[in-house]
């Protein structure tokens, strides 16, 4: 047993090189941060492909060298009770997240050209953000294990805040991979709660899906936690166009009768799919 754990320890430091294998998990573990702007070291674990306990030995070492902090979550379990972060000594009952520090930031940004990091206060307005955010990281995650050496890259809805201001959603979670000499990316859509068309919900959401595979993406996938709704996402997809709504001062949103609704036309009505994933009825990552 005292082996194993050993070995399991120097997972971050194993090979012919251990300090290059070390810097270069590092530098995916504060890339991965920075994007996410928290995580968790089960998430970490599987990401870099290792063994448990070898993502708390990971964050060890990052929160060490003052790169990262553990905070821990107050009323995780609270329904949606707001969050209250408090930094202290680690409990088996309080779950944790893993974040940057200050130069924990300033290092990941000059590893990262792609994105100056997360706006991650955004993201934890309550702990349905903090899971929707989790449930997003194990998505990519899992993409990146099945596309395995065709894996090229990720990048979440919260390091792409700017391009939402436009008023059309974001997918959650860009992915790129690669097909042949070619690149292709894929939007990932994680919807956990039950949500119906009340006020265009289903509608603006389909459009946001719709205007990413017309503008920057190749396919789609939308990943549901029960099936009920993913099947009026479906119903709603398979009509073949999308209502336009605005808000209206008296009565919120309404269809915008002006305009025509938005065709799904060819090849894009045949590019996005639906997904049940057991996973998604749970907490993988604990």
């Amino acid at each position: 047993m005292a082996d194993e754990k050993k070995n399991n320890r120097h997972q971050l430091i194993a090979g012919p090189s251990s300090r290059s294998v070390y810097a270069r998990k590092r530098e995916i573990g504060l890339i991965w941060l920075n994007r996410w702007g928290y995580s968790t070291p089960k998430l970490l674990e599987e990401l870099l492909g290792l063994k448990k306990p070898a993502g708390r030995y990971l964050v060890e070492k990052l929160v060490k060298a003052g790169e990262a902090r553990e905070v821990f979550v107050e009323g995780a379990t609270a329904g949606y009770s707001k969050l209250e972060l408090i930094e202290g000594k680690r409990t088996e009952v309080a779950p944790f997240l893993v974040m940057l520090t200050e130069k924990g930031k300033t290092l990941a940004q000059m590893m990262d050209n792609e994105t100056e990091g997360s706006n991650w206060t955004r993201q934890l307005h309550g702990t349905q953000a903090v899971k929707h955010n989790l449930m997003c990281q194990y998505a990519t995650v899992t993409f990146k294990r099945k596309l395995g050496a065709d894996f090229v890259g990720y990048m979440p809805e919260a390091s792409t805040e700017t391009e939402s201001k436009a008023g059309i959603k974001q997918p959650d979670v860009l992915l790129t991979k690669r097909v042949g000499d070619q690149y292709e990316t894929i939007a990932l859509e994680i919807e956990l709660n039950p949500k119906y068309n009340t006020h265009g919900a289903l509608d603006k959401a389909l459009r946001g899906i719709l205007y990413a595979l017309k503008t920057k993406v190749q396919s789609a996938v939308y990943l549901f936690a029960a099936g009920k709704t993913g099947e009026r996402y479906q119903a709603h997809w398979n009509l073949g166009k999308i209502p336009v709504w605005k808000k209206s001062a008296a009565v919120g949103w309404v269809k915008d009768l002006s305009v025509p609704p938005i065709l799904i036309e060819p090849p894009y009505d045949k590019a996005l799919s639906f997904s049940y994933p057991s996973w998604m009825r749970g907490t993988p990552w604990k």
